[in-house]
């Protein structure tokens, strides 16, 4: 409530590893979006970290303790609005998130002998995304290198390209349609690129999860305007190109495609 939200109001959010390890971070709160809510916000979490237990402390300004431990996980959250949700949709979508964060465990091999899917029954599992069909759409341009994603606490799609074309007097454009089609276009600076090795990278961090299935553009432009560099992939594309079956690639489809219906029904 609001007495979260005044002068110097922080809290300290605490993410306990599978191995024991702690790590605490201080956030502060920004007021959400409806109601009279406020949100602290966690970045640091992976996929694979969905078990982990994270606990909430709110201090003021003198650094005072005001409020209760909160302790909670994704895992804990999922399994708890599952059973509330109304929507076959937001059902699927709890149990594609906890089945996208165990297969991230297995792939990452974290916590395996603990997953987060673990407690689902029968009747929930089959509350899922039966299947994806994978489209790879991906258009190999000039100086293109590569793709990867980052399954940190967002789904990042990576572009990698040909170092010596992005220089420094050149800029990135990404385009795509969001998932509500809506036309996104967001300029990257050379200042913003990313080095490894002899490859620049163009990091998507535009897109969210439901994203998943749209193609994203890159055209890389000189000084004078002209294209020196492009590629265009999705996340989706991706996945078709990695997955071999019921994997962690499959997962990430299914999770972003119950992502999508939720957002959608």
């Amino acid at each position: 409530g609001k007495a979260y939200y005044a002068e110097g109001i922080y809290a300290e959010i605490t993410k306990t590893a599978a191995d024991g390890s702690t790590k605490t971070v201080t956030t502060t709160f920004s007021k959400y979006t409806t109601g009279s809510l406020y949100v602290t916000k966690f970045d640091g979490l992976a996929a694979k970290e969905m078990g982990d237990e994270l606990k909430v402390v709110v201090y003021n300004a003198e650094g005072k303790q005001i409020s209760e431990v909160w302790t909670d996980s994704v895992k804990s959250y999922a399994m708890r609005m599952l059973p509330k949700a109304t929507k076959a949709t937001d059902k699927a979508m709890y149990v594609e998130m906890l089945n996208y964060g165990a297969a991230a465990q297995v792939e990452f091999n974290y916590n395996a002998e603990n997953l987060v899917n673990a407690d689902l029954t029968d009747e929930q599992k089959a509350m899922g995304i039966a299947s994806v069909e994978l489209t790879d759409e991906r258009v190999k341009g000039t100086g293109y290198i590569g793709s990867n994603l980052t399954l940190e606490n967002q789904i990042l799609l990576n572009i990698f390209f040909n170092g010596k074309l992005l220089t420094d007097d050149t800029h990135a454009v990404i385009t795509f349609t969001d998932h509500n089609g809506n036309a996104k276009e967001i300029t990257v600076q050379s200042s913003e690129y990313t080095t490894q090795g002899n490859y620049k990278i163009i990091v998507v961090d535009d897109i969210v999860l439901a994203d998943s299935f749209t193609v994203v553009t890159v055209n890389v432009y000189d000084a004078e305007g002209n294209v020196v560099a492009n590629a265009s992939d999705s996340v989706e594309s991706y996945a078709a190109r990695m997955s071999s079956g019921d994997d962690l690639y499959m997962a990430i489809a299914k999770f972003a495609q119950a992502a999508y219906n939720s957002f959608h029904a």
